[in-house]
């Protein structure tokens, strides 16, 4: 057995976590802008506002998702407006939401947040579509979108179009909110974000050390500060940094997230946004998902992949050798950053990506999770089956909806799961957890039949 402990930065990601959902509901109070608005690199140019801003996220989270009842209930209404399970599943629970009028709700007090401005970067056709529904069921509000370039290799003009574009959104920025526009903010903000970003990326990189530091569990509780779009923040910039740190004494030590790790998997495709338990299933088998091409990119990740599958991880700012003085600067390294070293947008190149990362991140097989909610997930999966297939590299499936309860057929996926590992040739260590509270039943090692016991 590999040693294991609970990671010492937990208590402060928590206390980070409460404190951007407080600071969001005061924000009126304390005269600063409400921004509906996502994850994108765009928080850091609402830094150069005077008098400070918060951001509401785009989709329901928190208690909406851990209500299992609400959360269907969000996805009937949606339905009932024509939006079925094949579309953007971010689109369906924000717009079930709006109708419930639970969007943007204080859960404490029942006030409903409502934003000044929306701001954000598009990400997908999803997106685009929710923007619309934001106008005709939530609040007319005036919207900027930056567009992000989808390109295949970094080309000038990709930046040359982002750069123009964040120029642009300055400009919007103070015409519509009638605020002043301080350039030092925008800097300190950018370059916050700019360490954050890198930190959390040498996080992911650590993923390839055997045993693995983390599961993929705990790397989606680390990006739960980007979701929020906080990266542009000091403390989350320290945050990350001290995280960074242990992660790398948790690969010097040897220390694991699955004590008895002898199997390792990617898991592409979103797990389920409510609780559940289908990444620590895996562990019964001593298998432990240690991350994805997917989850690497949409938490975030500054790299580029090596032919060996290796990371040429973004330089610090120092490091990178461009000036950093005017607001143009700014701006410009920002669209550098982003169209040199984010690779999400990079649809064509996902699939070659995974085949060379499962030799560098020493993976035995692969989950893909085949999400008709969110087409831009879904892009390249099927050629990426077939290429790991082709590659040696043992490839399961099951159908989901991340956003959607109903749509996960439990007995189903626990069945898939055995199997697969089964082929892997291992044999169950113990009990499995259920997938959802108070609801699966696994096998038991025997092969009877056995209620999963709670994670």
């Amino acid at each position: 057995l590999y040693p294991t402990k609970r990671l010492e930065c937990w208590g402060k990601l928590e206390e980070l976590r409460r404190r951007l959902v407080r600071d969001t509901y005061a924000a009126k109070d304390r005269g600063e802008l409400v921004v509906l608005g996502g994850p994108g690199p765009l928080s850091s140019v609402l830094c150069g506002l005077e008098g400070g801003f918060q951001l509401l996220s785009p989709m329901p989270i928190g208690p909406d998702m851990k209500d299992l009842h609400m959360l269907t209930r969000m996805n009937e209404m949606a339905s009932a407006q024509g939006y079925g399970n094949d579309c953007c599943a971010t689109l369906r629970i924000a717009l079930g939401a709006i109708l419930m009028r639970r969007f943007g709700m204080n859960k404490r007090t029942g006030e409903v947040l409502r934003p000044d401005i929306h701001f954000e970067s598009l990400a997908c056709q999803g997106q685009m579509k929710a923007h619309q529904l934001y106008q005709e069921y939530y609040f007319q509000m005036p919207s900027f979108v930056v567009e992000r370039a989808w390109q295949e290799e970094p080309r000038p003009a990709d930046t040359d179009y982002m750069h123009d574009q964040l120029h642009e959104a300055v400009e919007w920025l103070e015409q519509t909110t009638g605020r002043p526009f301080n350039d030092e903010r925008l800097a300190e903000g950018w370059l916050n974000e700019w360490r954050s970003r890198i930190y959390l990326t040498r996080i992911m990189e650590c993923q390839s050390a055997v045993p693995a530091p983390l599961d993929q569990k705990m790397l989606a509780s680390f990006a739960t500060l980007m979701w929020r779009g906080a990266m542009y923040l000091p403390e989350v910039r320290d945050f990350y940094q001290e995280a960074a740190d242990e992660v790398r004494r948790r690969v010097q030590d040897g220390i694991a997230a699955v004590a008895t790790e002898r199997c390792r998997l990617f898991h592409e495709g979103p797990v389920p946004w409510y609780p559940s338990n289908i990444i620590r299933y895996f562990n019964r088998y001593g298998a432990v998902c240690i991350g994805s091409w997917l989850y690497f990119t949409e938490f975030g990740g500054l790299f580029n992949v090596r032919e060996d599958g290796s990371w040429d991880i973004c330089p610090m700012p120092e490091e990178m050798g461009i000036p950093l003085r005017t607001r143009d600067d700014i701006l410009r390294s920002m669209a550098i950053v982003f169209t040199r070293y984010y690779q999400r947008p990079k649809l064509s190149a996902r699939t070659d990506h995974r085949v060379k990362m499962v030799c560098h991140f020493k993976v035995d097989g692969a989950v893909f999770a085949l999400d008709r909610g969110c087409l831009g997930n879904l892009c390249g999966a099927m050629e990426s089956i077939a290429a790991l297939k082709e590659a040696g590299l043992p490839v399961t499936s099951y159908q989901t909806a991340c956003a959607n309860p109903s749509e996960l057929d439990q007995g189903e996926l626990v069945s898939r799961i055995d199997a697969f590992m089964e082929s892997l040739g291992l044999e169950p260590l113990g009990p499995g957890v259920e997938l959802l509270p108070g609801a699966a039943v696994a096998r038991a090692p025997d092969g009877g039949d056995e209620a999963a016991e709670g994670d």
